[in-house]
């Protein structure tokens, strides 16, 4: 069973011209991760909407989401300077300049006794590469891919899957 998806903002991921990330991007990152997620476990799993024997609830929220700057990304991509300002915030942050990132926290739990089954928090950041895709969340959408098919991983291999791929 797999619970609706979660998006916290962080706190340099407002709009340009509003100050305020819209709705409709709020929750089709939430409906894109649901998704993700979802066929990736849909794999291994049958997924059901109730609770009984055998189902495990399976949570996630996206925390602290931020969105790129795409000309700005793409720009310190290819131009020095621009670039040295972005490895300059790399030293500084971790994290390259005007790239998206997230965090992600995840928990199952066995439906009936409520018991832990395994729990996982995780930040990314977006890199410097020109084929990643365009857009200001198109750093958020690869690092959901990651994430969908790293949570599959471990409850694969688990379940001595014969076809588990680590996405490392």
């Amino acid at each position: 069973m797999l619970e609706p998806v979660t998006v916290w903002l962080g706190k340099d991921a407002a709009a340009k011209d509003t100050g305020v990330v819209p709705p409709d991007d709020v929750r089709t990152l939430a409906n894109t991760f649901y998704q993700k997620v979802s066929e990736q476990q849909a794999k291994d799993y049958t997924l059901v909407q109730e609770s009984g024997p055998g189902v495990m609830r399976l949570s996630a929220a996206l925390t602290d989401v931020e969105h790129g700057m795409p000309v700005l990304d793409a720009a310190s991509t290819v131009v020095s300077m621009a670039r040295v300002a972005s490895e300059g915030k790399k030293l500084a942050s971790g994290t390259q300049g005007f790239v998206g990132g997230a965090s992600v926290e995840v928990r199952l739990v066995d439906v009936q006794t409520g018991k832990l089954l395994g729990a996982g928090i995780d930040r990314l950041a977006g890199g410097k590469t020109l084929t990643k895709g365009f857009g200001y969340w198109a750093d958020v959408e690869n690092i959901m891919d990651y994430w969908a098919a790293k949570i599959r991983w471990p409850l694969c291999t688990q379940r001595k899957g014969t076809d588990c791929q680590s996405p490392d």
